[in-house]
C-alpha cells in the first residue's frame, strides 16, 4: 500500500464524509465506459459522502492522485463518457480546500 493511501485512510474526514466501503471501487469500474477518463484504470475508494452518491477515489496509476466521482449505481457502463460525473483534484490539500465542505456547490463537476 502506498504511504499517499495510507495518509489519505488515516484523516479524519470533514462532515458530510466518511471512510468509504471497499464494494464502491468495483462499482466505479462497472459504470465507467470506453472514454471515461478512469476507464481501465485502478481506483480505491477511500470516502463518502453520507449525504449524495459522491465518492473519493484514490487514483494510483493516473495522472493526478484523486477523483470525485458521483456514482449513478447502474448494473452496467454507461454509453455516455461523461457518466458517471467526475472532477479530479491533484491533492488532498486542494480536495479539502475545494470538495470537502458540506456547502459544495454540487454544479461544479466536469465530466
Amino acid at each position: 500500500m502506498s504511504d499517499y493511501l495510507n495518509n489519505l485512510q488515516k484523516l479524519q474526514w470533514p462532515a458530510p464524509w466518511q471512510q468509504a466501503e471497499a464494494e464502491l471501487a468495483p462499482q466505479l469500474k462497472k459504470e465507467v465506459g470506453l472514454g471515461h477518463p478512469l476507464y481501465g484504470h485502478e481506483a480505491v475508494a477511500v470516502a463518502r459522502r453520507t449525504d449524495n452518491d459522491d465518492v473519493l477515489f484514490y487514483l494510483p496509476d493516473y495522472r493526478v492522485p484523486l477523483a470525485v466521482v458521483h456514482l449513478t449505481w447502474a448494473d452496467r457502463n454507461n454509453a455516455d463518457s461523461h457518466y458517471p460525473w467526475t472532477v479530479f483534484y491533484s491533492s488532498i490539500e486542494e480536495w479539502v480546500a475545494t470538495c470537502s465542505k458540506p456547502q459544495h456547490n454540487e454544479d461544479v463537476r466536469t465530466p
